[in-house]
């Protein structure tokens, strides 16, 4: 193989030091505005008003529930980071690198831990 042929290797910021830390009230507004019609207001994709998604084939797409622990992306924080910043490929989940800026993302990704973690106490 020829290794021109390959995209250097994404680096992504460290996560902020607040990350664990803080209120995710700004992420929760944010949510509220730029995943809610997708996701849904709670991120289980139930009550999502984006309705018939679709893949890049045509074929239909359910929300994620990003209340999981563990998402197509993996399960560390900075797999989700990756996914707002990159998209995924292939789904209606669209890159959020040139709308968000780091710190927004960082904010979105500080809101879905704290719902990942309140699943996890319903449990």
């Amino acid at each position: 193989h020829n290794p021109t042929n390959y995209a250097p290797a994404l680096v992504l910021p460290a996560p902020p030091a607040w990350i664990e830390d803080t209120s995710p009230a700004r992420g929760r507004a944010l949510f509220q505005t730029t995943c809610a019609a997708c996701h849904g207001t709670d991120g289980s994709g139930r009550d999502a008003t984006a309705k018939d998604l679709e893949d890049s084939w045509g074929q239909p797409v359910t929300p994620t529930d990003l209340r999981q622990p563990t998402l197509r992306s993996g399960r560390e924080l900075d797999a989700v980071y990756r996914v707002l910043l990159t998209g995924i490929e292939g789904t209606p989940m669209p890159s959020f690198a040139e709308t968000l800026t780091a710190e927004q993302r960082w904010e979105l990704v500080a809101f879905i831990a704290q719902l990942r973690r309140e699943q996890a106490a319903k449990k």
